[in-house]
């Protein structure tokens, strides 16, 4: 069994279209929060880690210039909605659009580089900046840096699994993809901390 999950790893990750699949779930991931996005770049780090392909540099890289265009695609998708949805007031939404406009005017640049690691945070905030037509290129800018954050954590970890666990490649792959798991559930409680003082 796991010398047949290793040949399927291996084939997906060393076929011509491992790097399109790659860029369809992290752009895909910053339009519907609910693809894996994180965890295919953790499996592909991780397996890096322990064969030295496919090329981390490259997953890394493909990684960030997803990420960067898919949020700023969502920011559009944003802009287009400007002015055409209201929120009801007192709703959970409108309170949540709220908390997102005092964040961003305390301080902007944590809150969009934050965001980046929650998915469902990363899409509302996103969505509400494009609609209340925040300056793109201070988003392009900040989101750019928060994205680079985010492949360098998302790599990284996928790719320290897999170094550890050299011998034993899908043992790194699953350790690679805890641990990458693992620090979103902690910078979500982070973020939860920061808003129950808020």
């Amino acid at each position: 069994m796991g010398g047949f999950l290793e040949a399927l790893i291996e084939l997906f990750l060393h076929s011509s279209l491992f790097y399109p699949i790659l860029g369809m779930f992290v752009i895909g991931d910053c339009i519907f929060p609910l693809l894996p996005s994180e965890t295919i770049v953790n499996i592909a780090a991780a397996w890096s880690g322990s064969t030295g392909r496919p090329w981390v540099w490259g997953i890394f890289l493909a990684s960030w210039a997803y990420s960067i265009i898919g949020d700023n695609t969502t920011y559009l998708v944003g802009r287009f909605y400007a002015g055409k949805y209201h929120l009801k007031p007192n709703s959970k939404r409108a309170r949540a659009a709220d908390w997102v406009r005092n964040s961003v005017e305390r301080n902007e640049a944590v809150t969009i580089i934050t965001a980046r690691f929650i998915p469902w945070a990363r899409w509302f905030l996103t969505i509400f900046l494009g609609s209340v037509k925040y300056p793109w290129w201070r988003f392009f800018v900040v989101d750019t840096v928060g994205s680079f954050i985010w492949a360098t954590q998302a790599t990284l970890i996928g790719y320290l699994g897999g170094w550890i666990f050299q011998e034993y490649p899908l043992i790194g792959v699953i350790i690679g993809v805890t641990a990458g798991l693992m620090s979103g559930v902690i910078i979500q409680h982070i973020q939860k901390s920061r808003v129950a003082q808020a």
